[in-house]
């Protein structure tokens, strides 16, 4: 016998990019759990922002809403300006950086020879001196990893990773007081990275089932599956697609044993999936009290961003409390 929340997710967005207002799934997922079980509070927000751009084909998650800055200054060899988006928290920021190259002018050189040149121009820039680098990889795309320590009397560091994907560089960034460029919050920040390949069409869905049965679901291509062990005792499990105009979720976690609900089972439910309304600022626009398998659950449809902006979307969730 098992005791947990269960959440099944669809968020849809139009415009050339939108920001998930919903925060980090992981978060939100834990924060429904907890408030079914009497362990937090209304009103407590996870930290991280996912931020997905259509246009330019990532999703990451940051600390908040990321600024757009136009690009000023003319690539070489670009098809168009970069598109840069920044975090600014004064002394730490965070930053990711999409250029897209001339397919003719890529095959002029190796994927190292741009790594190299992407490594070389941003220690440059801060006139700093390397202090560790490392290749990475994205899939099967080429990347690489460098820490820089920025010249006295300045006492900070960057961290860059740069992935080259076709004639597309994504450039993401770090930068912050000495000795906080590989601490666990930054750490998130860089492995959210994700490359968000279109979804497959819907004569390619596919019935997906859990490792020992807990559920089987219907998804439009092979998911992401991965465990967050932030917090030991609640794991969280994740299946997840992230395509162009759509993300597709479900995730699940356990209860801390000998746990018991905060209220009825109908508050709890209520309670967990205001708060995820709360994070995307959002407006509930349906709401349906379901049993699935004779567990009690809730239907959800919510309308997020303003209507006619870039970031108007559409939000489903199905949140089940099963014993």
């Amino acid at each position: 016998m098992w005791f947990g929340t269960e959440l099944v997710g669809l968020l849809e967005l139009s415009g050339e990019y939108g920001v998930l207002k919903m925060r980090r799934f992981m978060g939100l997922l834990l924060i429904i759990m907890l408030m079914a079980f009497g362990l937090t509070t209304v009103g407590q927000t996870p930290k991280t922002t996912t931020f997905l751009s259509k246009d330019c084909g990532f999703s990451i998650q940051m600390p908040s809403r990321p600024k757009f800055v136009p690009d000023k200054s003319g690539i070489p060899n670009s098809i168009r300006p970069s598109q840069n988006f920044l975090v600014d928290e004064k002394e730490i920021a965070y930053y990711v950086s999409v250029t897209d190259y001339k397919p003719a002018y890529i095959k002029t050189g190796t994927p190292k020879f741009f790594l190299d040149a992407a490594r070389n121009g941003s220690v440059g820039a801060i006139k700093g001196k390397v202090v560790s680098e490392k290749q990475l990889t994205i899939g099967d795309n080429p990347g690489r990893e460098v820490i820089v320590e920025a010249a006295a009397p300045a006492k900070t560091t960057s961290r860059f990773r740069f992935y080259l994907v076709k004639n597309r560089l994504f450039y993401i960034a770090y930068d912050g007081p000495t000795g906080n460029a590989t601490g666990p919050e930054v750490d998130k920040f860089f492995d959210s990275f994700r490359i968000a390949a279109p979804l497959k069409t819907l004569d390619e869905w596919k019935t997906i089932e859990s490792a020992g049965g807990r559920f089987k679901v219907k998804m439009p291509a092979t998911p992401e599956t991965r465990l967050d062990k932030s917090d030991p005792a609640t794991p969280v499990h994740l299946w997840q697609i992230i395509g162009e105009n759509a993300v597709y979720f479900i995730a699940y976690n356990d209860a801390p044993t000998g746990t018991t609900l905060a209220g009825t089972e109908d508050v709890a439910l209520n309670r967990g999936l205001d708060a995820v309304a709360k994070s995307m600022s959002a407006t509930v626009v349906v709401k349906n009290w379901l049993a699935v398998n004779g567990n009690p659950g809730l239907d959800v449809q919510m309308h997020t961003g303003e209507i006619g902006a870039p970031n108007e979307g559409v939000a489903f969730f199905r949140s089940i409390i099963v014993k």
